[in-house]
């Protein structure tokens, strides 16, 4: 294990995520349409579901790692998926790099909402 998922691994920031610290990067949510409002509930409760019960996701729980497992967890298997079908769109993401810009991704949100740097590799 390289230096910095061990790093991940330890991070015990999650608990700013839990209590609500992502919802400023969302924007102004008085604003969206009640469809959007219930999408957004939806995909969070999907993503509490997975990080207090799953078994690919809980044994992380509570580190910057169980983050990125939660989010990949949710865009592999639970994620609505149009115009192709899953196993398809998941093989395609593997080949272009989708999963490692998905990685980085979470880990720049991550880095946000915890207000602390991150190891993201380039």
């Amino acid at each position: 294990m390289d230096a910095g998922r061990r790093r991940r691994c330890r991070t015990a920031g999650a608990a700013r995520v839990r209590r609500g610290g992502a919802g400023g990067l969302w924007g102004d949510c008085r604003r969206w349409s009640p469809r959007r409002v219930c999408r957004r509930g939806r995909k969070r409760d999907t993503l509490t579901r997975l990080w207090n019960h799953d078994l690919r996701v809980s044994p992380w729980r509570g580190t910057a790692w169980g983050v990125v497992q939660a989010v990949n967890t949710f865009t592999h298997h639970e994620q609505n998926v149009r115009g192709a079908d899953r196993a398809e769109r998941n093989m395609l993401r593997a080949v272009t790099g989708g999963i490692d810009e998905l990685d980085r991704g979470t880990l720049r949100t991550l880095s946000a909402v915890l207000d602390q740097p991150l190891a993201v590799a380039a």
